[in-house]
């Protein structure tokens, strides 16, 4: 994860990236658990869901173009969505960026402006779009450099 191995500030490797995310994960299904039990549930399932959504299509997203680039799935590369926005922003940008994307559908929900399947597709619409703008900046960039 660049965010914790950046400039040598931080550094967590493979094994702190995985134990970072398993800790969040779990801090979330506990909340979610023990607010079940009392009768105000301030985190709702569906915003979790939203929460871990931007990963869970990225992720999804590479391992069907892995395949059908018959690639291993399961390695490494840097084609996620955080690594294009690296390339083209810097890391507080790029940071600011993610929290709007995650807070935007949690916000819309709260407030139950819009539906919950609803708010799903346009935050699926937009990660494509937003992959979309990323690779043909990319692709320019490469093209100018050259």
């Amino acid at each position: 994860m660049a965010p914790f191995n950046y400039k040598g500030k931080f550094f967590l490797g493979d094994s702190g990236s995985l134990m970072l995310g398993s800790l969040i994960g779990v801090i979330f299904i506990t909340h979610y658990n023990l607010e079940m039990n009392f009768v105000s549930n301030k985190i709702s399932l569906e915003k979790i869901f939203i929460i871990f959504m931007m990963p869970g299509i990225d992720m999804s997203r590479l391992f069907i173009e892995r395949i059908m680039n018959k690639k291993n799935p399961f390695l490494a590369d840097n084609n996620h969505l955080h690594h294009y926005m690296f390339k083209i922003f810097n890391l507080n940008l790029t940071l600011i960026f993610y929290l709007i994307i995650v807070l935007v559908p949690i916000l819309l929900e709260q407030f139950n402006l819009i539906k919950p399947i609803i708010n799903i597709f346009i935050f699926i619409v937009s990660f494509l779009l937003i992959l979309t703008f990323c690779r043909k900046k990319l692709k320019f960039i490469k093209i100018k450099k050259y």
